[in-house]
């Protein structure tokens, strides 16, 4: 695509993207360190691309050996669904909050619940103890995402992923789209131990990581959802012309339960599991995800590791996924890199 700069005067004739060179150049740069995964940056705002990257990188005029490449690079992971883990975690928040649950739905961690007779094990088996729904969400508590769920209703969160347009295919272009998620059905979802499985984002459920990404604009966006863009318009004689201007959004939560979860997340980058991703220089919230695939190398189980949230720079609000395939957790793998990346569009934004 064309360069394109504030007043839209391009270099030559194409396509203008909404992919900011300098953006992009930190997510591949920092993105490096996942060996395989995906890093990726939405204007929570406006829905467009700034950054996208797929690890492990290629080289496009050597195509030929990457074909039975075991990495397989020429996958393109930020449009690959994926379990998604403890991420999904603010969609059972969105759901319960409009619902009308109160933030303030207390539930003791013991470390373990039973569903269906089946026991769930939070990742802190002696147990959190009392936790209000901020606090479940800061230190990733699964038995509190349980009960919630339960209370919560599955019928209702199936309801907020498809406002969420997790379910939907999203054309971006002529040759790119963003697949479809998956999801369970609430006849699935009709056993307590099927619905505590989704209440923590394992289970049926895939996304990808732009989809995930989109969860977490649309509530820095004031719970509007926006619809994603790419291609900006086509470039003629320099100028940008057939301008991609249409704004597709619709309202998913209202303005006061999105502040409730921007508080939580600020929460759980200030006192929880996000604190690796914490910046000194501006304000920023987020969510931690280690997701089981129940895939095996050997004795150990392949890991989907996550962190995703918002960053807000003189009143520009910025969505930073990272993901890392085969990973270990999101706070030691991702956080440090979602750091990395916003602090760099910090400088940028400067």
């Amino acid at each position: 695509g064309s360069e394109v700069d504030k007043s839209n005067q391009c270099t030559d004739n194409g396509i203008a993207l909404s992919i900011d060179k300098d953006i992009q150049s930190a997510v591949e740069l920092y993105g490096k360190a996942l060996d395989k995964g995906a890093a990726l940056v939405l204007d929570s705002q406006s829905g467009d691309i700034l950054a996208s990257a797929s690890f492990p990188e290629f080289e496009p005029d050597k195509l030929e050996k990457y074909l039975n490449d075991e990495n397989k690079a020429l996958i393109n992971r930020a449009f690959l669904n994926y379990n998604v883990g403890s991420v999904f975690k603010v969609v059972v928040c969105m759901a319960a909050l409009e619902s009308g649950i109160n933030p303030d739905f207390s539930y003791k961690c013991t470390g373990k619940t039973f569903s269906n007779g089946i026991v769930f094990h939070c990742h802190k088996l002696d147990g959190h103890g009392k936790l209000d729904m901020k606090e479940a969400l800061a230190l990733s508590c699964n038995t509190y995402f349980i009960e919630l769920a339960k209370k919560t209703g599955s019928k209702k969160i199936i309801e907020m992923c498809k406002k969420l347009n997790l379910d939907k295919r999203e054309i971006l272009s002529e040759s790119l789209e963003i697949p479809p998620g998956t999801l369970p059905s609430v006849k699935n979802l009709s056993s307590e131990a099927a619905l505590s499985n989704f209440s923590f984002g394992q289970g049926e459920l895939s996304l990808s990581p732009i989809k995930t990404a989109g969860i977490y604009s649309c509530i820095a966006n004031g719970g509007y959802l926006i619809k994603n863009r790419l291609v900006l318009g086509t470039v003629n004689n320099g100028k940008l012309s057939a301008q991609n201007t249409k704004t597709n959004r619709h309202r998913v939560i209202s303005q006061k339960n999105a502040n409730i979860i921007i508080d939580f997340l600020n929460f759980t980058v200030e006192n929880g599991t996000g604190k690796n991703a914490k910046s000194d220089f501006f304000e920023t919230g987020g969510k931690t995800a280690t997701a089981q695939t129940g895939k095996m190398i050997g004795k150990r189980e392949v890991l989907i590791s996550y962190f995703v949230g918002y960053i807000s720079i003189k009143g520009d609000k910025f969505t930073v996924l990272v993901m890392k395939e085969n990973g270990s957790s999101g706070s030691g793998d991702c956080a440090p890199i979602f750091k990395k990346i916003s602090e760099e569009i910090y400088r940028i934004k400067q």
